[in-house]
């Protein structure tokens, strides 16, 4: 009876103390604390006790390595020590290191087993941003796909956010962000990608990876993208009207990545060295002072760069510029409609080219459509100023009908390019404005050419009688 209370007795405290790895001595090696976490720069500190075990020295080992065994120290580590006071041993590590992380072991050498208990040391690192590659710009071509990707470390594992001038990128699709990750180096790094497949110049900036982990500071590195593409050229207008003797200056505005060279040719061949060329910004510039005739023709810009090259023409010519048409509603009678037109042309226009179409007769909403009417009109005398208005009258119209018309002009050089198609429409009964009241069975026709004065104008009345 009395030998089954000591067995009792003993039993009891060691059951007591548990969370040792040797389950049948855990009451004889107790760390105080098994898991740690400090900021790194910091000091780590690891108690172990020995119960029923005094007077055997504690071995400190960090994995394979041996830190110290009582308070002899055998790491050359300056920033390790210990202090062992009765069953007490006091691992101190002082400015902890990201590669400092890991599993510390106290340990006792005993007949039999060794006893130990594990400690685990887990150092918080603020996150680190590093582009890829190093120099932070990528170069591509339009039309290919990229991936901009940042290494990022950090304990705890960072997050990491994508944004453009300021605004956060958030995936079109499952596939616009990827990211990968390695445990091989410490702290532990990952890779976080940002995806953009078939680049356009639109793509072309700066963008941002940013990573945080709740350990400050918040950190971020950027990615210049730049994507490459032939030239492109637009010019203000391809066809130039004027004169002899005006000056003439066209324009050329140049895209391209890398930034394209431009030349100008006049009837593909280079001008000469003396011609008044200017650049400001991506746009280019031909300045001509006073044109002559032997200068009518074809200019061109052509651009290169290592993607490839590109030509635009702008014809440089003594003909009419494109008329404009212009008309007003109260300008449509039943049978009539006054059409009226404006244009630039420095040599005197001789003749016009008006023609016009039924489109739909009054309730025929799906159209009727018909052959087009061929006017010739005479052209004017030339007035000082080369911009031009002139009215004309079309008469023995379809009432409540919809037409089209457009016109033309010539002078010595040709005819100008047609006019945009005009649509009007002529009224079920007369309309009689304020200018023809009063005016009874007489229509008026006028056809006129703007001049600088109303003495240059010139008038032409013509009275139709009807019965």
């Amino acid at each position: 009876m009395y030998f089954l209370w000591i067995l009792i007795w003993v039993w009891i405290p060691l059951k007591g103390c548990g969370g040792l790895s040797n389950t049948s001595l855990q009451s004889r090696l107790v760390g105080e604390v098994s898991n740690i976490s400090v900021p790194v720069g910091s000091s780590a500190q690891f108690t172990c006790l020995q119960l029923y075990l005094k007077g055997n020295n504690i071995v400190w080992r960090r994995g394979f390595e041996i830190l110290a065994t009582g308070t002899l120290m055998i790491t050359a580590d300056p920033r390790v020590s210990v202090v062992s006071e009765g069953g007490r041993s006091l691992l101190s590590l002082a400015g902890v290191e990201p590669g400092d992380s890991g599993e510390y072991v106290c340990q006792v050498s005993t007949i039999g087993n060794p006893i130990s208990t594990s400690f685990f040391l887990d150092v918080q690192v603020s996150p680190s941003v590093a582009p890829v590659p190093r120099s932070g710009v990528v170069i591509m071509k339009e039309g290919e796909s990229v991936e901009l990707c940042c290494n990022v470390s950090g304990n705890p594992t960072p997050q990491v956010t994508w944004s453009r001038d300021d605004i956060r990128l958030e995936p079109s699709s499952p596939s616009s962000f990827s990211s990968s990750s390695s445990s091989s180096s410490s702290p532990p790094f990952c890779s976080s990608c940002l995806r953009i497949l078939n680049l356009s110049p639109m793509d072309t900036g700066t963008y941002t990876c940013s990573a945080e982990n709740g350990i400050p500071p918040r950190t971020s590195a950027q990615i210049n993208l730049r994507v490459e593409y032939p030239p492109t050229i637009v010019v203000r207008e391809d066809s130039f009207a004027t004169g002899i003797q005006q000056q003439v200056t066209l324009t050329c505005t140049v895209d391209g990545a890398p930034t394209p060279t431009l030349i100008w040719q006049f009837q593909d061949r280079a001008l000469p060295e003396h011609s008044e060329i200017s650049e400001q910004g991506s746009t280019h510039s031909l300045h001509i002072p006073r044109i002559s005739e032997t200068q009518f023709g074809n200019y061109s810009c052509l651009a290169r760069n290592n993607l490839g090259s590109f030509k635009k023409y702008i014809e440089v010519h003594g003909r009419p510029g494109q008329v404009d048409l212009v008309s007003d509603p109260w300008r449509s009678g039943e049978t009539y409609h006054h059409v009226t037109w404006s244009l630039l042309s420095y040599s005197p226009v001789t003749e016009y080219r008006l023609l016009y179409r039924i489109v739909s007769k009054g309730n025929d909403e799906e159209g009727s459509g018909s052959d087009w009417t061929n006017v010739i009109i005479p052209g004017a005398q030339q007035t000082h100023s080369p911009y031009l208005n002139v009215d004309w009258t079309l008469q023995n119209l379809v009432p409540h009908s919809t037409y089209e018309c457009l016109v033309q002009a010539r002078n010595k050089y040709g005819w100008s390019i047609p006019s945009s198609r005009f649509p009007f429409s002529t009224t079920n009964s007369v309309y009689k404005s304020a200018s023809t009241q009063n005016i009874g069975k007489n229509l008026f026709i006028s056809r006129s050419t703007a001049g600088t004065s109303l003495a240059s104008s010139t008038c032409i009345l013509v009275l139709l009688y009807t019965v």
